[in-house]
């Protein structure tokens, strides 16, 4: 909690957060406040609009039973069910389980009445048995006639909060390590209609989406995790460790300062090697970590690339990858190139250049091409897809060209952030790492992180030593050398 709302709380005060937000930060904020004596309850409601206006709200209030006790007058103002869930984050972790279900079930209840339609069905007709059958729920209730049918999309909750609550229960489940495959695909698909109809439309639009075959993003059964097609494996291989300070490791250093190393990873993301061979090129650890990993195929495929994640400067204690292709943001080489000049690639560097890797910048095409790099190096304005289901973005703050890969595995969509966060504590708590190009992007990108990724326990940080031991190894002999990112932490 930010400093100057603290400081303007007195112990005894009591917090009551009405928000939709995960149950670990609740858990989190709780033990924060508690230090200075504040106590927090956490109580999200449901309901709608309508209930919202006539004050017959459920509300879900997680934390001491004395607490909850202490908020039921305001509470009360609110809503008539006022239901006593638990321990703190307890309402927050209920809310998104509701509405979890409510998503699966509007989803599920809109494509029953498309294939009734294209069946020969009247969609009144298919609503109206719906309701008077065990198919009935809230969705065919109050919502297929009310604002799909007559097109009105009007509810007032939008998509994007619905898609971020969904997170949140995947998150849950994650955490408590228990398999939801239905919870993963429906995360999916909302991520997606979030993605082409974008957050601020009404959430009854996820009708609008699915009837549209022909939307460029949109998902096919084949295509969600806990299905194989388009989903990949992903490993994190240790290959090196630079021991330092904690006070090294955030901007404005570290109260509590003592031993924090940095961990050097090489990330493998391996799948179905016809598509990848098909359309692009996926990163891949040397060669000695390939025999010693046993991840990797016999011999070397057509799947190798590096996402640049520096400014266009070389870093020698890093591994040099397979032949491969390279996939660089284009400001990443700026300082290589200039507009109109093409993309860099066999240009002589300005003058008084520093750290400009050779073969990028050297004497014209025949010195790229003695370095086997001509035709082996691509550029990106923005955003770009390598392969179906893994992309690369642009995230400034820690240099001006950094790139992050996102990718789809069975447990959902996972951003390898790379420098955007060096450590966990970088983006949970907003310090950031102290090497910085821009402040303001550097935080913006931690933000770009959550929202591409489908909830925080799938974002994986650069350099921290956690992610060893949150990730299983793929077999008991690599434990302290790889960990499979594809699967949910084991902590």
């Amino acid at each position: 909690m930010p400093d100057h709302v603290l400081g303007g709380l007195k112990a005894g005060s009591l917090v009551i957060d009405m928000s939709s937000s995960a149950p670990v930060g609740t858990q989190a904020l709780g033990a924060e406040l508690a230090e200075a004596r504040i106590r927090l309850v956490d109580a999200p409601v449901s309901g709608g609009v309508k209930r919202a206006v006539d004050g017959s709200l459920a509300i879900m209030a997680g934390g001491a039973a004395a607490d909850v006790e202490a908020a039921r007058p305001i509470l009360a103002a609110m809503g008539k069910q006022i239901f006593l869930t638990g321990p703190l984050g307890s309402g927050h972790a209920m809310k998104a389980l509701n509405n979890y279900v409510s998503a699966a079930g509007l989803a599920a209840a809109a494509e029953a009445v498309m294939v009734g339609e294209r069946f020969g069905l009247a969609s009144d007709t298919v609503v109206d048995i719906l309701n008077a059958s065990t198919g009935r729920n809230n969705a065919t209730d109050n919502k297929l006639k009310q604002f799909i049918l007559s097109r009105s999309f009007g509810s007032g909750f939008s998509l994007g909060l619905m898609a971020k609550d969904l997170r949140i229960a995947l998150a849950t489940a994650e955490a408590t390590h228990t398999p939801t495959p239905l919870g993963a695909a429906c995360v999916a698909l909302w991520n997606a209609a979030e993605r082409a109809l974008g957050g601020a439309a009404d959430h009854t639009e996820i009708a609008r989406y699915l009837r549209d075959p022909g939307r460029g993003d949109a998902m096919t059964a084949e295509q969600v995790p806990g299905t194989d097609a388009d989903t990949y494996e992903v490993f994190a291989v240790k290959y090196a460790q630079h021991e330092r300070r904690a006070s090294a490791n955030f901007l404005g250093g570290d109260p509590h300062d003592g031993p924090m190393p940095l961990d050097y990873f090489v990330w493998l993301v391996r799948g179905n090697q016809a598509q990848l061979r098909r359309r692009s090129r996926l990163p891949m650890p040397p060669k000695p970590l390939c025999a010693n990993a046993s991840i990797c195929a016999s011999r070397p495929t057509r799947c190798a690339c590096s996402a640049s994640t520096r400014g266009g400067r070389g870093r020698r204690h890093h591994p040099s990858p397979l032949r491969s292709r390279r996939h660089l943001r284009r400001l990443s080489q700026g300082d290589a190139s200039s507009p109109g000049q093409g993309d860099g690639i066999c240009h002589r560097p300005p003058h008084g250049a520093q750290g400009v890797p050779r073969g990028l910048c050297g004497r014209g095409r025949r010195r790229a091409g003695a370095r086997g790099l001509q035709g082996r190096v691509r550029f990106h304005d923005g955003d770009a897809e390598l392969a179906p289901g893994v992309s690369v973005h642009h995230i400034g703050g820690h240099t001006k060209g950094l790139q992050v890969v996102r990718v789809r595995t069975r447990r959902g969509w996972v951003v390898l952030a790379s420098d955007a966060a060096h450590l966990y504590a970088n983006m949970d708590e907003t310090r950031p790492f102290p090497i910085i190009y821009h402040l303001g992007e550097m935080v913006d990108g931690y933000r770009r992180l959550a929202e591409l990724a489908d909830s925080r326990a799938h974002i994986i940080p650069g350099h921290d030593p956690l992610v060893m031991r949150r990730y299983p190894p793929p077999s008991p002999e690599l434990e302290g050398i790889c960990v499979r990112l594809d699967v949910p932490p084991r902590e």
